[in-house]
């Protein structure tokens, strides 16, 4: 019941930034992310025909202690932004910007 997005990234990756597209992930959901030094924007797109919940935790720029414009029920631990017990609506799409 969790989505974990950037768990390991190369240095070097993540001073050029990197991006991956529609990676499948249990229960027909379809995850895509973006990790620049600046920013980190993720979506979630849900194909399947009924509502669920995830916990979503997604790795953030080295040093990053805080996030402007943080979701409701957002924490930022240890370098990570987790969103516990994230809505997903059936054949739905939802996106977050993490940015220090």
């Amino acid at each position: 019941n969790s989505i974990t997005v950037f768990p390991a990234i190369p240095v070097e990756w993540e001073r050029q930034g990197v991006a991956f597209s529609n990676l499948a992930a249990k229960g027909e959901i379809l995850v895509s992310g973006e990790f620049k030094p600046k920013q980190v924007r993720v979506t979630l797109e849900n194909r399947s025909d009924r509502n669920c919940a995830r916990n979503l935790r997604v790795r953030l720029p080295k040093g990053t202690t805080s996030v402007r414009h943080p979701q409701p029920g957002l924490r930022v631990e240890d370098g990570w932004a987790v969103l516990p017990a994230t809505q997903l609506p059936a054949n739905g799409k939802i996106a977050f910007t993490f940015a220090p």
